[in-house]
């Protein structure tokens, strides 16, 4: 043992000290103290028992509390969508009849041009027959 003393000499010297005067003094065996130790712990463990079923309770009813909210949320989302997703069909329905409806303007636009173009074409046909007839009356 360091510094020459004996195992017998420090219990000695910690059975001087005040806390283990005021423990003996209170008169309890080991027997005792041993069982208000473990019932000192059981009272925590205990303590700490309830108080987790008290938090899991919290827990389960603030869930209970959240899931209709939740439900309602989901639902009114998936409404919207479905709006949104109805609308965009509406418009892509009518953005297909609007470009058929353009296509057949411009099919009849282009038929009509080349009506015109004919018609320009005999005119000018007769414009150049009209001027030389005209240049042979004037002869």
């Amino acid at each position: 043992m360091p510094g020459g003393r004996k195992r017998a000499e420090k219990i000695e010297q910690c059975r001087e000290c005040t806390f283990c005067r005021r423990v003996n003094k209170a008169g309890l065996g080991i027997k005792t103290r041993l069982l208000a130790g473990c019932g000192i712990v059981l009272l925590f463990l205990m303590a700490v028992g309830i108080l987790s079923l008290v938090q899991l309770y919290n827990i389960d009813r603030s869930y209970s509390d959240l899931v209709p909210h939740k439900t309602t949320v989901i639902s009114q989302t998936k409404g919207n969508m479905l709006t949104c997703e109805q609308a965009a069909l509406q418009m892509l329905t009518l953005w297909q009849n609007s470009f058929a409806n353009f296509q057949a303007c411009a099919r009849n636009c282009t038929a009509a041009m080349e009506e015109v173009s004919a018609a320009v074409e005999s005119l000018s046909g007769v414009a150049a027959d009209l001027k030389t007839l005209a240049e042979k009356f004037k002869l």
